[in-house]
C-alpha cells in the first residue's frame, strides 16, 4: 500500500471542484441570456443542480466507493485507517466540516501532506483517513480477483 502523493491529491481535488462549477457556469451564463425571474430561477436550478453534484460526489459515492470522480481519475481512493474499507455517507459528510481545520490554518492544513509520514490532511488526522494509491492489485482485493491476473493487467 502506497499512500497518494500530495500533487494527485490535489489534482483529484480540483477536478472535483471544476466539475461542480460546471453548473454553476451553465446557471449563471443561462441566467443573463434569460434575465428577470425566469433567469434568477435558471440560476437557482443549476445551483441547486451543482450543489447536489457535489454532496453526491464528495459524500455519497466516496462514502460507498472511497473515490470521488476526481479521486477515480487521478487513481486514489480515501478510507478510514483501521479497516481500510470506505468510511460510509455520514462520516464522509463530517470529513467536509473537519476540513475546516484546514482552512482555519490559513490552508496550511491541505500542505501538511507534503511532509507528514501518512500524507495526512489535518481533517484526514481527525477523521482517522488515509489516501492511498489505487492500484490494479487495490482493485483486485475489492473485487476478488487474483492478484497474479491484476499485476498482468497492469
Amino acid at each position: 500500500m502506497a499512500y497518494a502523493a500530495w500533487w494527485r491529491r490535489a489534482l483529484a481535488f480540483f477536478i472535483d471542484i471544476l466539475l461542480m462549477q460546471i453548473y454553476f457556469i451553465i446557471g449563471g451564463v443561462g441566467s443573463s441570456l434569460i434575465g428577470g425571474t425566469a433567469g434568477k430561477n435558471f440560476l437557482f436550478f443549476f445551483a441547486g443542480m451543482g450543489l447536489w453534484a457535489n454532496f453526491y460526489n464528495k459524500c455519497i459515492l466516496m462514502g460507498k466507493t472511497g473515490q470521488t470522480w476526481g479521486k477515480k481519475i487521478t487513481k486514489i481512493e480515501l478510507l478510514k485507517e483501521s479497516s481500510r474499507a470506505p468510511m460510509g455517507v455520514a462520516f464522509a459528510f463530517f470529513r467536509e466540516f473537519a476540513h475546516m481545520a484546514d482552512v482555519l490554518t490559513l490552508g496550511i492544513g491541505y500542505l501538511v501532506p507534503l511532509w507528514d509520514r501518512k500524507r495526512q490532511t489535518l481533517a484526514d488526522k481527525i477523521c482517522k483517513t488515509i489516501a492511498i494509491d489505487y492500484t490494479p492489485q487495490e482493485q483486485a482485493k475489492h473485487f476478488g480477483i487474483d492478484r497474479r491476473v491484476a499485476a498482468a493487467v497492469a
